[in-house]
């Protein structure tokens, strides 16, 4: 069983469950037509759609299908920048997505809270793959996922459709075995 989770703590930002008091801060995100470049979906436009996209984040993790965590800035902002969310899980696997504000790249967030985020979630669920897929020109996201030590084990030909098109993805996958210590 999925157990949800709870808050990680890091002298920059915190890992919190989301919440729908975190609507505003993901619609940020999800109308950013930069931000959205390499997603399977196309930018959000309307505050409605997110809030539909943020129920079922939310419902599937009550649900233990998936489990997301809000990315929050210190206590003197708590501002929500970001999500993470492990979904898919199936007998040791799960898969990774996630999602930043663009006014925060190039900050380290990112690498830092996955960092805490896929230890605990390697941990706590007991996984041993967790797989990553992406678009192949993303090179900022293929590099953040590298210094964890995901390792690219696939190009996917044409298996997400997208603005009237198919296009690719790079699978990149993380393991952790027996004698691996986190």
């Amino acid at each position: 069983m999925i157990k949800s989770c709870d808050r990680l703590l890091h002298q920059e930002f915190e890992l919190r469950p989301l919440e729908r008091s975190d609507a505003e801060g993901m619609f940020a995100i999800m109308s950013d037509k930069e931000a959205m470049k390499y997603w399977s979906t196309e930018p959000q436009t309307s505050m409605s759609q997110t809030l539909e996209t943020m129920k079922k984040y939310i419902e599937d993790d009550s649900q233990v299908s998936t489990s997301s965590w809000a990315i929050q800035l210190p206590k003197q902002d708590r501002r929500f920048v970001g999500w993470i969310t492990f979904f898919g899980f199936k007998k040791g696997i799960c898969e990774l997505g996630y999602a930043l504000n663009r006014e925060f790249w190039g900050q380290k967030i990112m690498t830092k809270a996955l960092t805490l985020a896929t230890n605990d979630a390697f941990e706590r669920y007991k996984i041993h793959r967790m797989e990553a897929q992406l678009h192949p020109d993303n090179v900022a996201s293929k590099n953040v996922l590298l210094k964890l030590g995901f390792a690219v084990e696939g190009y996917q030909r044409l298996n997400f459709y997208r603005s009237g098109r198919f296009e690719d993805t790079l699978l990149m996958a993380k393991l952790r075995l027996p004698h691996d210590s986190l």
